[in-house]
């Protein structure tokens, strides 16, 4: 005989009864501001809260009300992160209050509430999608989730948020932007005192913290914190890419990396600097600006390009650096380490800035632009080079015989005509020359 498992704790009060006919059901499913279960009938919702969540609803007007202090929401996402009357001990944080009882897994031990959510846990470890996109031939292990996917095929985007309007194509993502509206963030960060609306928002944070990447690549073994990110990383092998721009006809494999594309046809700087002004194309970009603001420390390193002072050396060969990751970079030269690996191509780089740089063969991104004649640059450095052909700098002095040059590897040619040195050599007749044209010269006519 099966026993009924009892609620670990009383109802903290009684729910309104609501009279829900099964011969007339209410056509919109009524989502749980505590989970991510929905109901037909507004009745068990009720229910369902109180037995599960030790939460009361109360519904008046076809409106929310908390049921201790009466304040009104106009969706269940509304009144979802307002817990502030609760006991510790029935807030969202302690998760089920109710033992779990339920139907094992042969392979992990997790338990499941139901065959049919055993049944679709197991494809986790078979693999086993049966459900496929008839449109581009994707596969789900879930049926919910083949019919998230078909969303971005038609366009629809069912879940309306009733403060503003806005329209998303998923639930979940209309209950993350109701905390813009209902501004209650109830889940601090034990780490940082940085604070989420869902206990869902505080477990990915978390991650930066403890350095946990569950989410493995079965193709190349690379980890990642984010299930999204996997994602995306998966599409690199695939080679994936969806998003277009109609422009110039580049292609990326996510919106975000179309956005910031756009911006070389735009113009477009959209994030500020609200001491100085500045503009930039990449908040990341607009971060390590602001450090020189903020940072004592970083304004000293910057004071160095003033003083001259170089306080890293190398110990192999001396050379010395005004930074300290300047010279871990420098370093990379003799070790031969390529850290910095590109997601697109796969190519690896010994510095952080030839990784960004690299990058942007991919986007089309150049953010440097021209202030006389409106050319555009992928670094910093190229614009330098650039603008000198404007202000006609030529920096770089020969000590042999007072010549300048513009960019320093038009001074190193130039030192071969005083050394002598004649580094690239014809591989048929061995004969010797002093430039790289040269020699492509001479290839085409020695047989």
């Amino acid at each position: 005989t099966s026993q009924r498992v009892k609620p670990c704790m009383p109802p903290h009060k009684a729910v309104p009864t609501v009279a829900a006919h099964p011969s007339a059901p209410l056509r919109k499913l009524h989502p749980c501001p505590y989970c991510a279960r929905s109901f037909q009938y507004i009745a068990r919702l009720h229910t369902h809260c109180k037995v599960w969540h030790k939460m009361s609803v109360a519904f008046t007007d076809g409106y929310l009300s908390c049921a201790d202090c009466g304040k009104s929401f106009k969706n269940c996402w509304g009144l979802g992160p307002h817990q502030c009357h609760k006991p510790e001990d029935t807030k969202l944080e302690n998760g089920p209050v109710c033992l779990n009882i339920g139907m094992p897994c042969s392979e992990c031990g997790k338990s499941c509430s139901s065959p049919r959510n055993l049944r679709i846990h197991m494809r986790t470890h078979t693999g086993e999608k049966p459900y496929v996109c008839k449109e581009c031939g994707k596969s789900f292990s879930e049926a919910s989730s083949h019919c998230k996917h078909m969303m971005i095929h038609s366009g629809v985007k069912p879940f309306k948020c009733q403060d503003c309007g806005k329209d998303f194509a998923r639930m979940g993502r209309l209950r993350v932007h109701m905390t813009i509206h209902s501004g209650e963030k109830s889940f601090s960060c034990s780490k940082c005192d940085k604070r989420f609306a869902y206990k869902d928002c505080l477990k990915l944070h978390l991650r930066t913290h403890s350095g946990e990447r569950p989410f493995k690549c079965t193709v190349c073994g690379k980890d990642f914190a984010y299930r999204n990110y996997l994602k995306l990383h998966l599409k690199i092998h695939s080679n994936e890419r969806n998003y277009h721009c109609g422009v110039c006809g580049l292609k990326f494999i996510n919106s975000a990396a179309l956005k910031t594309h756009q911006r070389t046809h735009t113009g477009e700087r959209p994030f500020h600097c609200t001491v100085c002004d500045k503009t930039f194309f990449r908040h990341e970009h607009l971060k390590n600006h602001q450090r020189t603001h903020t940072d004592i420390g970083a304004l000293k390193t910057h004071m160095r390009s003033h003083t001259g002072e170089r306080p890293y050396h190398c110990t192999v060969c001396s050379k010395q650096f005004i930074r300290l990751e300047h010279l871990k970079n420098h370093q990379r030269t003799h070790t031969g380490e390529r850290p910095y690996v590109c997601s697109e191509c796969s190519k690896s780089f010994a510095q952080s800035g030839d990784l960004t740089k690299h990058i942007r063969t991919h986007t089309g991104e150049k953010p440097y632009e021209c202030s006389v004649c409106h050319g555009c640059y992928t670094s910093s450095g190229d614009l330098g080079k650039h603008m000198r052909i404007h202000n006609g700098s030529r920096p770089f002095p020969c000590q042999e015989c007072d010549k300048s040059f513009r960019l320093v590897g038009h001074l190193k040619t130039h030192m071969r005509t005083h050394t002598g040195e004649r580094p690239y050599s014809c591989p048929r007749c061995l004969r010797t020359f002093a430039r790289t044209h040269h020699l492509s010269v001479h290839l085409a006519q020695c047989r």
